[in-house]
């Protein structure tokens, strides 16, 4: 992800979308939350999420995810532990799409940041990773 000027704010960009970095950080807990803590292997929950992107088309995602894993990943950054977490479900729009969606996320405890990402959406496969790290001096 890249900060950027978004409207007179920052907002994290991923290449397709940008989100306000205070929408990011300052999420009340939700009963279907992106990310449910304590992470362990084995652990499920359902996550929604109504948005709005860019452009103003609103959607709405809905998927049950599982944490599979806690491995070794090795990233253009580096080698690092990580907690695999796997999203399905659908994802619909206020323009009449509907489909299947599936994400995986690498979560590193160690960076408390993600490590990779990949999303299929039905048109394609998305990845992005951890490209630099600097450790704190």
């Amino acid at each position: 992800q890249e900060v950027v000027d978004y409207h007179g704010s920052l907002g994290f960009w991923n290449g397709v979308d940008t989100s306000l970095i205070s929408t990011t950080l300052n999420q009340e807990q939700s009963s279907t939350p992106f990310r449910d803590w304590p992470l362990y292997v084995g652990k499920k929950w359902k996550y929604v999420s109504e948005w709005e992107n860019s452009e103003g088309t609103q959607g709405k995602t809905s998927q049950d995810v599982e944490v599979v894993a806690f491995e070794d990943l090795e990233v253009i950054a580096g080698k690092f532990k990580a907690y695999k977490i796997e999203y399905k479900g659908i994802v619909t729009n206020s323009r009449g799409f509907r489909g299947e969606m599936s994400d995986t996320w690498w979560y590193s405890p160690e960076l408390k940041n993600y490590i990779r990402h990949v999303n299929a959406d039905g048109y394609g496969i998305y990845t992005n990773e951890l490209t630099n790290y600097t450790s704190a001096r």
